[in-house]
Protein backbone atom coordinates (compact mmCIF):
# COMPACT_ATOMS: atom_id res chain seq x y z
CA UNK A 1 0.00 0.00 0.00
CA UNK A 2 1.64 2.79 -1.38
CA UNK A 3 0.76 6.22 1.18
CA UNK A 4 3.69 8.86 0.43
CA UNK A 5 6.31 9.61 -2.48
CA UNK A 6 9.55 12.14 -2.80
CA UNK A 7 10.92 12.91 -6.16
CA UNK A 8 14.60 13.84 -6.04
CA UNK A 9 16.28 16.62 -8.11
CA UNK A 10 17.14 13.64 -11.00
CA UNK A 11 12.90 12.97 -10.96
CA UNK A 12 13.69 10.06 -9.73
CA UNK A 13 10.72 8.78 -7.48
CA UNK A 14 10.60 6.83 -3.78
CA UNK A 15 7.38 5.65 -2.40
CA UNK A 16 6.94 4.07 0.93
CA UNK A 17 5.05 0.76 0.39
CA UNK A 18 3.77 1.08 4.00
CA UNK A 19 1.98 -2.82 4.06
CA UNK A 20 5.03 -3.88 2.11
CA UNK A 21 7.29 -2.59 5.00
CA UNK A 22 9.51 -1.29 1.97
CA UNK A 23 10.93 1.99 0.14
CA UNK A 24 10.42 1.80 -3.60
CA UNK A 25 12.85 3.83 -6.11
CA UNK A 26 11.87 4.51 -9.76
CA UNK A 27 14.34 5.61 -11.78
CA UNK A 28 13.23 8.23 -14.00
CA UNK A 29 11.45 6.57 -17.01
CA UNK A 30 11.27 3.34 -15.76
CA UNK A 31 8.17 1.25 -15.40
CA UNK A 32 9.76 -0.94 -13.08
CA UNK A 33 11.11 0.01 -9.54
CA UNK A 34 13.66 -1.41 -6.87
CA UNK A 35 13.30 -2.45 -3.27
CA UNK A 36 15.89 0.11 -2.00
CA UNK A 37 15.29 -1.17 1.91
CA UNK A 38 15.36 -5.19 3.41
CA UNK A 39 11.80 -6.29 4.60
CA UNK A 40 10.48 -5.53 7.77
CA UNK A 41 12.35 -5.44 10.67
CA UNK A 42 14.88 -2.73 12.74
CA UNK A 43 18.05 -3.28 11.72
CA UNK A 44 19.78 -0.63 9.08
CA UNK A 45 18.95 -1.43 5.69
CA UNK A 46 14.93 -2.34 7.23
CA UNK A 47 12.26 -0.22 7.92
CA UNK A 48 8.48 -1.47 9.21
CA UNK A 49 5.57 0.37 8.72
CA UNK A 50 7.41 3.59 6.51
CA UNK A 51 4.81 6.80 6.27
CA UNK A 52 5.82 10.29 5.98
CA UNK A 53 9.29 11.03 3.65
CA UNK A 54 10.80 13.75 2.71
CA UNK A 55 14.34 15.02 0.35
CA UNK A 56 16.15 17.85 1.88
CA UNK A 57 18.22 20.24 -0.20
CA UNK A 58 20.90 18.20 -0.13
CA UNK A 59 19.43 15.47 -1.96
CA UNK A 60 19.23 13.41 1.66
CA UNK A 61 16.12 10.97 1.83
CA UNK A 62 14.26 11.17 4.94
CA UNK A 63 11.52 8.60 6.03
CA UNK A 64 9.47 8.04 9.18
CA UNK A 65 9.85 4.67 10.03
CA UNK A 66 6.56 4.37 12.00
CA UNK A 67 6.45 1.07 13.23
CA UNK A 68 10.18 1.50 14.78
CA UNK A 69 9.24 4.34 15.89
CA UNK A 70 12.28 6.25 14.63
CA UNK A 71 13.75 8.81 11.52
CA UNK A 72 15.62 6.97 9.20
CA UNK A 73 18.52 8.97 6.91
CA UNK A 74 19.39 8.07 3.61
CA UNK A 75 21.87 10.49 2.15
CA UNK A 76 22.78 11.24 -1.32
CA UNK A 77 20.36 9.20 -2.13
CA UNK A 78 20.14 10.09 -6.03
CA UNK A 79 23.68 9.92 -6.65
CA UNK A 80 23.96 6.87 -4.13
CA UNK A 81 25.95 3.87 -6.19
CA UNK A 82 25.83 1.20 -3.70
CA UNK A 83 23.57 -2.28 -4.51
CA UNK A 84 19.97 -2.26 -2.30
CA UNK A 85 19.69 -2.71 -0.03
CA UNK A 86 21.02 0.45 1.34
CA UNK A 87 21.64 1.29 4.67
CA UNK A 88 20.04 4.13 6.82
CA UNK A 89 21.03 6.32 9.57
CA UNK A 90 18.33 6.74 12.65
CA UNK A 91 18.30 10.59 13.15
CA UNK A 92 15.92 10.89 15.84
CA UNK A 93 13.87 8.56 18.08
CA UNK A 94 14.13 4.70 18.06
CA UNK A 95 12.22 3.12 20.85
CA UNK A 96 8.62 3.78 21.67
CA UNK A 97 7.30 6.17 24.04
CA UNK A 98 6.79 9.83 25.03
CA UNK A 99 10.17 10.24 26.30
CA UNK A 100 11.78 13.99 24.19
CA UNK A 101 14.37 10.76 23.07
CA UNK A 102 11.32 9.01 21.94
CA UNK A 103 8.92 8.81 19.17
CA UNK A 104 5.29 6.88 19.04
CA UNK A 105 4.23 6.20 15.44
CA UNK A 106 5.76 9.36 13.89
CA UNK A 107 4.38 10.68 10.41
CA UNK A 108 4.89 13.65 8.86
CA UNK A 109 8.36 15.08 8.50
CA UNK A 110 9.55 18.69 7.31
CA UNK A 111 13.32 19.37 7.15
CA UNK A 112 15.07 22.98 7.25
CA UNK A 113 18.63 24.26 5.40
CA UNK A 114 20.42 23.43 8.82
CA UNK A 115 19.14 19.59 8.32
CA UNK A 116 17.00 20.17 11.59
CA UNK A 117 14.43 17.63 11.13
CA UNK A 118 10.25 18.13 11.97
CA UNK A 119 8.67 15.31 13.25
CA UNK A 120 4.45 15.02 13.73
CA UNK A 121 4.51 12.58 16.55
CA UNK A 122 1.02 11.02 15.87
CA UNK A 123 0.21 9.20 19.00
CA UNK A 124 1.81 11.42 21.22
CA UNK A 125 -0.18 14.41 19.49
CA UNK A 126 2.82 17.02 19.14
CA UNK A 127 5.32 18.40 16.44
CA UNK A 128 9.35 17.59 17.50
CA UNK A 129 12.70 19.27 16.19
CA UNK A 130 15.65 17.17 15.82
CA UNK A 131 19.01 18.86 15.50
CA UNK A 132 21.75 16.61 13.80
CA UNK A 133 23.18 14.22 16.12
CA UNK A 134 20.86 14.78 19.08
CA UNK A 135 19.48 11.86 21.23
CA UNK A 136 17.05 14.25 22.17
CA UNK A 137 14.32 15.91 20.39
CA UNK A 138 13.03 19.37 21.57
CA UNK A 139 9.04 20.08 21.29
CA UNK A 140 7.91 23.25 19.14
CA UNK A 141 3.94 22.30 18.85
CA UNK A 142 1.38 20.66 21.43
CA UNK A 143 1.80 20.02 25.05
CA UNK A 144 4.29 17.38 25.08
CA UNK A 145 3.37 15.09 27.62
CA UNK A 146 0.62 13.11 24.87
CA UNK A 147 -1.96 15.78 26.44
CA UNK A 148 -4.46 15.22 23.33
CA UNK A 149 -7.03 18.63 22.69
CA UNK A 150 -8.46 21.23 20.41
CA UNK A 151 -7.24 24.10 22.00
CA UNK A 152 -4.81 26.28 20.79
CA UNK A 153 -1.82 24.85 22.86
CA UNK A 154 -2.74 21.16 21.63
CA UNK A 155 -2.87 19.14 18.86
CA UNK A 156 -4.70 15.48 18.30
CA UNK A 157 -3.21 12.94 16.20
CA UNK A 158 -0.93 15.21 13.81
CA UNK A 159 -0.05 13.91 10.58
CA UNK A 160 1.42 15.60 7.92
CA UNK A 161 3.43 18.90 7.83
CA UNK A 162 4.71 21.59 5.79
CA UNK A 163 7.47 24.20 6.85
CA UNK A 164 7.93 27.46 5.29
CA UNK A 165 10.61 29.67 4.52
CA UNK A 166 10.21 31.55 7.50
CA UNK A 167 10.08 28.09 9.38
CA UNK A 168 6.72 28.41 10.27
CA UNK A 169 4.60 25.18 10.34
CA UNK A 170 1.72 23.89 9.59
CA UNK A 171 0.14 21.12 10.84
CA UNK A 172 -2.41 18.82 9.47
CA UNK A 173 -4.34 18.19 13.30
CA UNK A 174 -6.18 14.98 12.42
CA UNK A 175 -8.92 14.54 14.72
CA UNK A 176 -9.47 18.15 15.18
CA UNK A 177 -10.39 18.52 11.54
CA UNK A 178 -8.19 21.79 11.69
CA UNK A 179 -4.93 22.59 9.60
CA UNK A 180 -2.48 25.01 12.81
CA UNK A 181 -0.20 27.66 11.99
CA UNK A 182 2.44 27.20 14.23
CA UNK A 183 5.68 30.29 13.91
CA UNK A 184 8.41 28.76 15.01
CA UNK A 185 9.18 29.33 19.02
CA UNK A 186 5.63 30.15 19.56
CA UNK A 187 3.37 28.09 21.94
CA UNK A 188 0.34 28.53 20.71
CA UNK A 189 -0.89 27.58 16.74
CA UNK A 190 -3.60 29.60 14.72
CA UNK A 191 -6.80 27.68 13.15
CA UNK A 192 -6.33 28.54 9.42
CA UNK A 193 -8.60 25.62 7.74
CA UNK A 194 -11.37 24.03 9.32
CA UNK A 195 -14.14 24.88 11.45
CA UNK A 196 -13.06 25.23 15.46
CA UNK A 197 -16.29 25.69 16.05
CA UNK A 198 -18.27 23.40 14.52
CA UNK A 199 -15.74 20.74 16.56
CA UNK A 200 -16.62 22.70 20.12
CA UNK A 201 -20.19 22.46 18.89
CA UNK A 202 -20.09 18.92 18.18
CA UNK A 203 -17.80 18.12 21.69
CA UNK A 204 -20.63 19.76 23.74
CA UNK A 205 -23.23 17.61 22.01
CA UNK A 206 -21.44 14.77 22.54
CA UNK A 207 -20.73 15.42 26.13
CA UNK A 208 -24.32 15.85 26.75
CA UNK A 209 -25.65 12.60 25.01
CA UNK A 210 -26.58 10.40 27.51
CA UNK A 211 -24.52 6.99 28.61
CA UNK A 212 -24.80 3.85 27.95
CA UNK A 213 -26.12 3.50 31.56
CA UNK A 214 -27.98 6.40 31.34
CA UNK A 215 -32.04 6.61 31.36
CA UNK A 216 -33.48 7.85 28.18
CA UNK A 217 -36.71 8.51 29.45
Amino acid sequence: MPVYISIDSAFNLYINDYNNNRIIKYTRGSSVGVPLTNGNGSGLSQVSAPFGSVIDIYGNLYVSDAGNSRIMKYSNISLTSASPPITGQVVAGGSLGSNYSQLYAPWGLAVDASGNVYISDHRNSRVMKWTPGSTTGTLVAGIGNGTVGNGSRELSGPMGIFLDQNLTLYIADFYNDRIQKWPLGSTTGTTVAGDPMAILAAASAAKALPSASGSSG
